[in-house]
């Protein structure tokens, strides 16, 4: 299962857990107190019944739970008997406290669309398709998606099944959130434009680092700037 297709495993959340284990002594904690810290009991207690509350029965986390699972397996967290920590492997500035946050979305799309990360081929997939489209046949409307993606032959052959608004949503928050497109309202209507302006701008430099025109043409600026 990919974050596409776990509901419960938003960008908001995967954050959360990130940000503060970036912060602590060794970047890692217990799981059962990481847990603790995050999904206190009191914001959980709700999803019991009277009965249950009556009983003694502790709510599951299963917010927190979910998106843990999701952020070990894309390979950004490590659990390593029961003691979740930043993977060591990411590059050193990733797990930066001062700038690991601000390039959290370059850490989770590296790791997603890894060569080797079977989970997120679909969501790699709905990417790739998203920003192939029209900036103006997007409503925001995932009835309307799901249209467009039968329409064009694309369902089965890439499994991009857009089959209700929860997988939709969740291509909307995940897509915005590594900067591949970016939201806004119009008429009152939630719409989505396909735009990767701004993952171009945050990876620009490494992207022609190596090249002798980005270097002549970073001089240009500088000169007459």
């Amino acid at each position: 299962m990919s974050v596409l297709k776990e509901p419960l495993a938003t960008p908001s959340r995967v954050r959360g857990i990130y940000r503060y284990l970036l912060q602590i002594k060794g970047q890692r904690e217990k799981r059962q107190v990481l847990e603790q810290i995050l999904s206190p009991n009191k914001l959980v207690e709700h999803l019991l019944s009277a009965e249950d509350k009556l009983n003694g029965k502790k709510a599951p986390h299963i917010m927190f739970r979910r998106t843990l699972n999701e952020s070990i397996k894309c390979g950004l967290l490590i659990d390593n008997n029961d003691e979740i920590c930043i993977n060591p492997n990411l590059p050193e500035e990733a797990r930066n406290p001062q700038l690991g946050d601000n390039l959290l979305p370059n850490t989770l799309a590296t790791l997603f669309f890894a060569s080797g990360n079977t989970d997120e081929e679909d969501f790699a997939y709905v990417c790739t398709w998203f920003l192939a489209q029209d900036i103006y046949d997007f409503s925001g409307n995932w009835k309307v998606v799901e249209e467009m993606v039968v329409n064009q032959g694309v369902a089965e052959s890439l499994e991009l099944k857009m089959s209700n608004n929860t997988l939709s949503g969740q291509m909307d928050d995940w897509i915005c959130y590594i900067g591949l497109a970016w939201g806004h309202a119009l008429d009152g209507k939630k719409v989505t434009v396909p735009d990767p302006t701004l993952y171009i701008k945050r990876n620009l430099k490494d992207l022609f680092q190596k090249t002798s025109w980005y270097k002549n043409y970073s001089s240009e600026i500088l000169l007459t700037g």
